[in-house]
């Protein structure tokens, strides 16, 4: 898939979502304060499972990874509080360009091994960026970063290019209880649509009168746009705010969705283009005596 990084905010896999239907949703979710945010990363290791490998919708070239092979690496990583002093790291727009709020480094605490033809093999992997950047509509954070492969690697027809990878997901701040809130808000429209459901039912089973028809086929109708329009709203809310068994919980009481994509950078003419090269998932957080 290509993407700009205007349009890399939400995440769900696909991330978008109807900018109308957010608007009837937005006073559920609304209440974060973005302040000091990221000191709830200070020190957080995880370990990410990572799959190199073609993905539906990518723009890499048709023989990338043509066969359907994979390349897995597991890789631990630190988010540290240290600031990123690099100039041209803090460039990238992706993570909001040189915001003083979101310069910290991103540190690998492992060099990821996997077998090819040659034997097992180590992958180099150099330190990074993150930042965590909210959307004042949904109070979701948009969780990105990106490490250097210097050397990249190489497995039969799969190639992690030598250069920076960028990996994006998202988070959201439990203390806001914004998923909760959004569960209850779907569960609410989840009830007006069943009993639209009944009446409709009703509705088609039961022969109205002549003189009642136009009435009734004017309320029919409305019935069914009503149902169209909650159905939106539910499919609008699954995509925004996944289901539990879609997250991972995190420390200092933050939840991240379990899978994200990793992506190189291109560039088409002056802008910026984003072409996934893969998957990776949160295997697990861990304290900092774990690693």
């Amino acid at each position: 898939m290509r993407i700009s990084p205007s349009t890399t905010g939400r995440f769900s896999l696909s991330l978008m979502m109807a900018a109308a239907s957010m608007h009837q949703v937005q006073s559920y979710v609304m209440g974060s304060n973005y302040e000091g945010i990221l000191s709830r990363f200070a020190d957080v290791q995880c370990e990410l499972l990572m799959t190199v490998g073609r993905t539906p919708s990518t723009a890499m070239p048709p023989e990338w990874s043509s066969s359907g092979a994979k390349l897995g690496l597991r890789l631990n990583i630190k988010f540290s509080t240290e600031t990123c002093e690099s100039y041209e790291m803090n460039q990238e727009t992706l993570l909001g360009g040189a915001l003083p709020s979101s310069s910290f480094l991103v540190q690998p605490l492992n060099e990821p091994s996997f077998v090819s033809i040659n034997g097992q093999e180590t992958v180099k992997v150099t330190p990074g960026r993150f930042s965590c950047q909210l959307d004042p509509q949904t109070e979701q954070y948009s969780f990105r970063f990106f490490l250097d492969f210097p050397e990249g690697a190489v497995r039969n027809d799969v190639t992690l290019p030598a250069e920076r990878i960028y990996f994006m997901t998202a988070c959201w701040n439990e203390d806001d209880d914004v998923i909760g809130r959004a569960k209850r808000f779907k569960d609410h429209i989840v009830r007006s649509l069943q009993q639209i459901n009944i009446e409709i039912e009703e509705m088609e089973q039961h022969p109205i009168g002549s003189l009642q028809k136009t009435l009734g086929l004017r309320k029919y109708f409305i019935l069914l746009e009503r149902r169209k329009k909650l159905a939106g709203q539910i499919g609008m809310l699954e995509e925004t705010f996944p289901p539990h068994d879609r997250l991972i919980e995190a420390p200092n009481n933050m939840v991240f969705l379990k899978e994200g994509v990793i992506a190189v950078k291109r560039l088409r003419g002056s802008e910026e283009q984003y072409h996934w090269v893969g998957t990776f998932k949160f295997k697990d957080f861990l304290n900092n005596a774990a690693i």
